[in-house]
């Protein structure tokens, strides 16, 4: 599994705003839930976080979509039930 670090260096060379970088980390690290835009995100519901999305992030869509497609485990993002299983699998152990 990557770091903390790895990610957020990642999001700073794609531009991924700074305020973004704790709960991406927190979901793809630690596995806990995030806020609505990025749920939508993970759950593959670009329209609907297209319109959650604040100002920083509807500039960085495009580096979203990047992000997403280049770093996050498949088994990580795409649909909600792939969002609920890498939260649930938080609580297997190693």
């Amino acid at each position: 599994m990557r770091s903390k670090q790895h990610y957020v260096t990642v999001m700073q060379r794609y531009g991924i705003p700074e305020h973004m970088h704790e709960g991406v980390c927190g979901y793809l690290v630690d596995r806990r839930g995030v806020g609505d835009f990025l749920r939508c995100l993970f759950e593959g519901k670009w329209p609907e976080a297209a319109m959650r999305a604040d100002q920083d992030n509807e500039k960085a869509f495009y580096a979203w979509a990047v992000f997403m497609y280049s770093e996050v485990p498949e088994r990580a993002h795409g649909t909600p039930e792939k969002y609920k299983e890498w939260i649930a699998a938080a609580n297997e152990g190693p």
